[in-house]
């Protein structure tokens, strides 16, 4: 389950991502989120989406079920946006990325 806490970032983001062709990289990281680690009882989880000081980037908190039906903190990352033109580290996202070159988000944890 996503938990939107970025007050209109989310709805900013997605619309870029329309306008830059990127809604798939976008949509499919915020899936694996919504779903992390209980994709049969997803309702186990859920993931608190807060905006980051990153341009189209997020900060993430996972949260599990307990016992008495409320929620802990499990961990916690970051969905970072790094555009074509950006380095693969420093800011202004203050986070690596080893795997492409190319622009679109990844999760950070």
């Amino acid at each position: 389950m996503l938990v939107d806490k970025t007050n209109g970032a989310l709805d900013e983001v997605r619309a870029f991502a329309e306008r830059t062709g990127q809604t798939e990289s976008l949509e499919k990281n915020l899936a694996y989120l919504a779903g992390y680690a209980c994709h049969e009882t997803p309702q186990d989880t859920r993931c608190l989406l807060f905006p980051d000081f990153a341009p189209m980037s997020f900060e993430f908190v996972i949260e599990r079920r307990q016992a008495d039906g409320g929620y802990a903190r499990w961990f916690n990352g970051g969905l970072i946006y790094f555009g074509e033109s950006e380095s693969s580290v420093g800011a202004p996202q203050f986070s690596v990325r080893l795997d492409t070159s190319k622009s679109g988000w990844s999760i950070h944890t």
